[in-house]
């Protein structure tokens, strides 16, 4: 049996021809991305440039409100006048003790609840669940006046504990994060530890926790940023300038008839400072945790 040979003088088609046109279309698509994602970044960014700006102006310059105005000249000393204005430090070590008492709180209190969701069987567990998330709609001024009076009859008003000890009683958003998370983990796990004696506290505390540190994370990274950032509170229950948190000293810069927006930013600067180098050594474990609880989209 004879193969037929090409005709003299035809070209044979190019076999990668389609690859070609795949590599140029998925190059031109990586071009659309990152334009699209350069474009939102420098948009986003603008509010922090702005804010960056305005913190080396004098007072007379920053009053303009140009964004686009460069300082002239840079006046350093706003950063210190800033800190001293608001008792930078004492409000600083106010903020850190509070953030540390809700994310210990958050941690401990919705952990437990969410294994207890996950994991246990008990009457009523639907019902007590949806309970708790129908929590979520509830507006928090509607219930404002009814903590304020009974934080009142305790004698907690210009204390820390009503900004700190609500923690320790979990978060419905929080403990609902963690129970997506504990439900991907599987069940064999939980039957070897069982068969090797370990108690359901010891389970939870031995197994689960040291398989959930991105979920952890995450729940940590929402509480400190909500108490580092919590204005409400520490405005309703805190009285005394020996008691008030970054976010009251911050606000103190907003005067009735005029503001002094050099400090205010400068101040604003160095308090954002320590959310966003949290948000960048974290990032990987924050959006890790989201995927796996079940929040991701998927």
């Amino acid at each position: 049996m004879q193969v037929a040979e090409r005709p003299i003088g035809m070209k044979q088609a190019p076999v990668t021809g389609w690859r070609e046109r795949k590599r140029k279309r998925e190059r031109n698509a990586r071009i659309v991305a990152f334009t699209a994602l350069a474009l939102g970044a420098i948009i986003f960014a603008a509010p922090f440039v702005f804010m960056l700006l305005t913190s080396f102006k004098s007072l007379a310059q920053a009053d303009k409100m140009s964004p686009l105005e460069w300082p002239h000249p840079f006046v350093w000393s706003n950063y210190a006048d800033a800190l001293a204005q608001m008792n930078f430090w004492l409000d600083l070590r106010n903020t850190c003790i509070i953030v540390y008492a809700c994310m210990v709180g958050t941690l401990i209190s919705s952990s437990i609840v969410a294994y207890g969701f996950a994991r246990l069987n008990f009457p009523g567990k639907n019902v007590w669940f949806g309970l708790m998330l129908a929590t979520m709609m509830l507006p928090t001024v509607a219930t404002q006046l009814p903590l304020y009076d009974l934080y009142k009859r305790l004698g907690w008003v210009n204390t820390f504990y009503p900004l700190t000890l609500p923690a320790f009683f979990g978060s419905a958003y929080n403990t609902f994060l963690l129970r997506q998370f504990f439900m991907t983990l599987p069940s064999e796990l939980e039957d070897a530890a069982r068969i090797d004696g370990c108690s359901t506290f010891g389970i939870f505390y031995r197994v689960f926790l040291p398989l959930s540190k991105p979920a952890l994370m995450t729940v940590g990274i929402f509480t400190f940023m909500f108490s580092w950032n919590n204005l409400f509170g520490p405005l309703i229950y805190l009285r005394t300038p020996d008691k008030y948190t970054l976010s009251v000293g911050l606000a103190q810069f907003n005067g009735l008839y005029s503001t002094q927006y050099g400090l205010l930013m400068a101040a604003s600067i160095v308090i954002v400072m320590p959310l966003l180098v949290l948000f960048f050594v974290a990032q990987k474990h924050f959006v890790k945790g989201i995927v796996l609880s079940g929040l991701g989209g998927r």
